[in-house]
């Protein structure tokens, strides 16, 4: 509301400050005093305290009158003159200020209606802010709203109820009523034809008992006041009344506080009942929600740990490298300080006179932080850390020029974003702010859920989307089970897929079906959401659907993809989606092709004349060669083929690139870079420099190949001096020349594209013209493609963090700078749920209507901070009697406490929470899927009895596809499916190699069967997965397979587009599936002590991804006896079962 809108009477009047250097400038006026002398007055703004007299004598005494009454008034400065006048403008109110707060007001759906008719909006959102806009004064950092109260509102609001008699007669010229109970569409007047007079009786005497009267420009309401369930006081308005020119009226009060407009329709005061609901849970300990929240504030607090651990670090520059990094040596580090740097992945280069508040003042929690820094935006610099040497204090940073700053703390910047997501997700579930407000409800062990209508009933599967979705195989019973109760779900539905039993394509038919169901009449762009907690399981989720012909655009992209020049997956399945369309588009228009190649050389010939060089020039020529002698002729053709043959000639007088240079970049030279496959690229240095290098740097690299220890090596400095070294001696020097543009060329490419007009087609055609546009764009610029299909995409998808990340706030049109904005969708459907830490998974949950969680609790389990977990076990668990100074257990035991840290969302919903849900109101809500189609089904029995029915009988399931699928004739195996290959304790025991393990003696016999196999004629056309439970032995593998044969079959792609080799750990393997598997098991008794200890094999749900990734045949290796004993039978007996599966149907080997 702007001051001239106040619906108060008011009083003006020109002053003129006493003293000439006192200016009176526009602007509000604080407070108004009578000053000692008679007619002079002091005037307090916000930065300046003058004393004025009115220019006329005739307004000292009505401003002396209205000062002595004591009623409040607001008041400004405005319109200055030339003489140093200005207008004084005062709003007059009926009393003192009163001081009200934030008043709380509902609004119903008559209201909103009213309000639509009014001012033409319809979302709750806008409804409250143009209620806002409308009857809230804001002066410096307080509001105001203007009411008459009692008596008086109980006057005004019958004055300004319309009459039936005299409403028909005058017409109302000045007003219109949108009665929140009988509306009116006339724009002029209230049409009260309708009402009856009993009606407009009632309406008066209900208005006898409401409390006030809120007036603001162009409208005014009632407020009667109600209690809400949690004992607190709610203001529902009604009677809104719209007035063009709104009277001053004379009584007014005026209130400073605020107004906050609820939703208070049905579905709203359901969501304040839920909230209140909701609000009485979170105060019990056992709560589910609270737990994570405690979990939430540890993690958080960790981080402003870890900030503090390094501090506020000086430092200055000592080298900038030629390979895009520099090294900065730091001053006077702490050994705290050191040793937290050695675990910072990104530093942030501050201002010298900014130090972070959360350093100075170590008392500032993490929440405390948060509030001081939500509106700043920092420009500061943020570095990637490649190396930290303890020993000298220098960083290697990955940058491209030299910071301009002298000092460095640990970047939180990333994990704060993270936090700031998952804190605002709680939030909106907590207030029922959520796009389900009873999604807290819905989580909580004992909240109850308010009753609503059901959707729409859906059935689950139509001709059209089992002939799309279900191709090769009818859906079974359960896969029709689940899509029909995800369709019809009112909240919430969780799909427990095991291994192979279909989940990605029952989350197809799911959106197929909803697309098919969408209204198609409005838009239905970014109706669903799909998501999952990495990028793979997004990934492999949207790669094989498409919905009216487009596939599904994934936003946000992996950590440190923005500076790899590659294309992601999705990116190439996208390029690789368009290139099919594109070519479908030539086919049906093959004339657009000769305007297509017009536009491509007007094109490159642009880009040669702004930037000629000899690489353009021959693109250019080529791209015009690559016409049939049709078009070109003869002679242009041989002119064409002499000017390129000396722009080649020309290219080869110049420096070549030396071919050591690709091997030399190779080496790794950070603690990262170098765990990764650092004693690879060493090998690959030292064979193709060996008659470059001298023996004391042939030796550094012979070291860093042999190197298997999982901790960083002490030679990366070393390692990096010597690869600078090689990339100068390598480098060849720069050779400077200016190129101009040729006119032969230039002139060739002229008369080409002459030749091609007089062909017949044109660039000028209009149709042809826009195809081409079309292709062009997209082909020459990539990032259109996603720009172009979100535009029409029914779903989007996006990681959990990222999806609600600036990029898709853009494309659902929320704007992130308003307060409260939020993200909804129809439908949220989440992929691989139960890897998902519940504070992750809340942030897509809070976004859908409805819920979707797809995954599998008895496979790999959700990702927290063990770090975190460690830490709140540790307080949740024993708590120091101080009177005793003995530990002692409080109500949770230990058990319990790793328990429910240990079992995901996913997990707890499925087999605590649902089930609850579902006695109470019996309505399904869960579903597991009971027949798979990957693998052998004797291997498919295994996994079921040992993974699934051993915990709950009802997750059992069996197989889809018959024996004969899965045939295979490898040499040694009788074609079985189940295969032990037995290294006994003799051949070698497990090795130690820092906090990882290896055993040398499994490595040498997978990498010898596997060679054998992969090589015969039986093996070419199948696909190879090495699976172990430690990096260390995975990189052993790779070593002794050798870096020739490993990276040739590695990179070798199946007719189906598989990969033919994949050796990695069992957590990189998920979600994957290969024809046969190898499981390196590598414990081993201890010799020397008879220690039977088998580590991560007894995590069960590890060990079941591990065992369910294959297709045809599974071969565990290792020592067999170990595992036949009465210890591994009791600690591993899905080992001891497979075990007893391979002698009794399988071979041992």
């Amino acid at each position: 509301m702007k001051f001239d809108d106040i619906p108060a009477p008011r009083l003006s009047l020109r002053v003129k400050p006493l003293n000439a250097a006192n200016t009176l400038r526009d602007g509000p006026v604080l407070s108004i005093k009578t000053a000692t002398l008679r007619g002079e007055f002091e005037l307090y703004t916000k930065t300046t305290v003058a004393t004025v007299m009115p220019t006329n004598s005739a307004d000292v005494n009505p401003l002396t009158d209205v000062l002595a009454t004591g009623c409040a008034i607001l008041a400004q400065l405005t319109n200055p003159a030339p003489d140093g006048s200005t207008e004084l403008q005062l709003v007059l109110f009926n009393g003192e200020q009163l001081e009200m707060g934030e008043l709380e007001i509902g609004i119903d759906e008559k209201v909103m209606q009213a309000v639509e008719k009014i001012a033409q909006l319809k979302s709750l959102d806008k409804i409250a802010q143009y209620l806002q806009e409308q009857c809230v004064f804001k002066l410096e950092e307080k509001t105001f709203f203007f009411m008459f109260a009692g008596e008086s509102a109980k006057a005004y609001l019958e004055k300004n109820i319309p009459d039936q008699k005299n409403n028909r007669s005058k017409g109302g010229d000045d007003e219109k009523t949108a009665s929140a109970d009988s509306a009116s569409d006339d724009e002029s007047s209230a049409n009260l034809d309708e009402e009856s007079e009993e009606a407009i009786a009632n309406d008066k005497a209900e208005y006898s008992n409401r409390h006030f009267a809120v007036l603001g420009a162009n409208i005014s309401f009632a407020l009667a006041e109600k209690e809400k369930t949690d004992g607190q006081t709610i203001f529902l308005a009604s009677r809104i009344r719209h007035v063009r020119n709104q009277q001053k009226e004379s009584g007014l009060r005026i209130a400073c506080g605020n107004l906050k407009f609820l939703d208070w329709t049905a579905a709203g005061e359901r969501a304040m009942l839920a909230k209140a609901q909701l609000e009485k849970l979170l105060k019990n300990d056992g709560s589910y929600l609270k737990k994570w929240d405690e979990f939430g504030n540890i993690e958080d607090a960790l981080l402003l740990e870890r900030a503090r651990a390094v501090g506020e670090v000086t430092f200055e520059v000592t080298s900038e490298n030629k390979d895009g990094t520099i090294t900065i040596q730091c001053d006077s580090l702490t050994p705290q300080q050191k040793e937290a740097l050695a675990n910072v992945s990104e530093i942030e280069i501050t201002d010298a006179d900014e130090t972070p508040e959360y350093l100075t003042n170590p008392s500032m929690t993490f929440n405390e932080y948060i509030d001081t820094i939500s509106n700043k935006n920092t420009n500061n610099v943020m570095l990637k850390v490649e190396y930290f040497n303890v020993a000298t204090s220098e960083l290697l940073l990955r940058s491209d020029s030299k910071p301009s700053g002298t000092k460095f703390i640990y970047s939180i910047v990333g994990e704060l974003a993270q936090s700031k997501r998952r804190m605002q997700a709680r939030k909106l579930i907590q207030t029922t702010r959520s796009a389900n407000p009873n999604l807290g409800l819905l989580i909580e062990e004992n909240g109850d859920i308010p009753p609503c209508q059901p959707p729409p009933k859906m059935k689950p599967l139509t001709a059209f989307v089992r002939k799309k979705v279900f191709r090769d195989s009818a859906p079974t019973m359960a896969q029709e089970r689940a899509i029909e109760v995800a369709l019809n779900t009112p909240d919430i539905a969780l799909i427990q897929g095991p291994p192979g039993t279909g989940k990605t394509t029952v989350i197809a038919a799911i959106v197929e079906r909803l697309n098919e169901e969408s209204d198609k009449r409005s838009s239905t762009r970014g109706s669903i959401l799909l998501s999952g907690f990495q990028h793979d399981a997004v990934e492999n989720m949207i790669r094989r659907m498409a919905f009216n012909g487009l596939p599904v655009p994934k936003y946000g992209q992996r950590s440190g993809e923005a500076q790899n020049a590659d294309l992601s997956r999705f990116e190439k399945d996208l390029q690789a989606w368009f290139e099919r369309w594109a070519e479908k588009l030539r086919v049906k228009n093959p004339q657009i092709n000769e305007s297509l190649e017009e536009k491509h050389l007007r094109g490159l010939c642009v880009q040669y004349l702004k930037t000629p060089t000899l690489t353009l020039a021959k693109n250019l020529l080529e791209a015009a060669l690559k016409r049939p002698d049709s078009t070109l002729g003869e002679d242009l053709r041989k002119r064409l083929q002499v000017e390129l043959k000396r722009i080649k000639s020309e290219q080869n007088d110049l420096p070549k690139a030396n071919p050591h240079l690709t091997v030399v970049r190779g080496i790794r030279v950070t603690t990262h870079g170098f765990s990764d496959d650092g004693p690879d690229r060493a090998a690959d240095a030292l064979f193709a420099l060996r008659d470059e290098l001298d023996e004391a740097d042939k030796s550094l690299l012979a070291q860093a190949q042999k190197w298997r220890d999982a901790e960083s090596p002490p030679f990366l400095k070393e390692l990096k001096a010597l690869r600078d070294k090689c990339l100068i001696h390598f480098t060849p020097a720069p050779m400077y020349r200016v190129e101009k543009a040729r006119d032969t060329v230039v002139e060739l490419i002229q008369k080409t594209i002459a030749r091609i007009r007089s062909h017949g087609f044109s660039a000028k055609d209009k149709k042809n013209a826009a195809l081409v546009e079309l292709l062009l764009e997209v082909e020459n610029n990539p990032s259109s493609i996603l720009e172009a299909v979100s535009d029409y995409s029914f779903a989007f998808a996006a990681t959990c963090q990222q999806s609600v990340n600036k990029l898709m706030q853009e494309v659902k049109g929320i704007n992130p700078n308003v307060a409260d904005a939020k993200m909804e969708y129809q439908f949220v459907i989440i992929d691989e749920a139960a890897r998902v830490s519940p504070r992750d998974l809340m942030i897509p949950m809070a976004q859908g209507k409805r819920i979707i969680l797809v995954g599998d609790h008895r496979q790999l389990p959700q990702l927290i901070d063990e770090e975190v977990a460690a830490r709140m076990e540790k307080e949740k668990t024993t708590i120091l009697d101080s009177s005793t100074g003995e530990n002692s257990q409080d109500d949770r035991t230990p058990i319990d406490e790793q328990d429910w840290l240990k079992k995901s969302m996913f997990e707890y919903l499925f087999t605590e929470r649902l089930p609850q849900l579902e006695q109470t109101d019996g309505i399904t809500r869960h579903v597991t899927l009971d027949k798979q189609y990957r693998m052998h089904p004797l291997l498919g029995d295994f996994i079921s009895r040992n993974f699934y029915e051993r915990f709950n009988h009802e997750e059992k399931f069996g197989s889809g596809r018959p024996e004969s699928d899965f045939a295979h004739n490898l040499p040694g195996t009788n074609g079985k499916c189940a295969a032990w290959l037995d290294v006994p304790l003799k051949s070698g025991q497990m090795v130690n190699q820092g906090t990882s393990k290896t055993r040398p003696a499994e490595a040498d016999a997978i990498c010898a069967q596997l060679k054998k196999w992969m090589t015969c004629e039986e093996g070419k056309g199948l696909s190879f997965g090495v699976i172990a439970f430690y990096k260390a032995q995975t990189e052993l593998i790779k070593q002794k397979l050798g870096n020739k044969f490993f990276e040739t079959t590695a990179c070798e792609r199946l007719p189906s587009g598989e990969e033919r080799l994949r050796v990695g750990t069992v957590d990189s393997f998920q979600g994957m599936e290969f024809d046969v598997v190898f499981l390196s098991l590598v414990r081993t008794e201890v010799i020397k002590t008879g220690v039977k200890s088998f580590g991560f094999l007894k995590v069960y749900n590890r060990l079941n991804v591990s065992m369910s990734r294959q297709k045809k045949l599974l071969v565990a290796v290792g020592d067999a006896a170990f595992y036949d004993t009465a210890a591994g039978r009791e600690e591993v007996p899905s080992l001891a079962d497979f075990l007893n599966l391979c002698r009794t149907k399988g071979v041992v080997m």
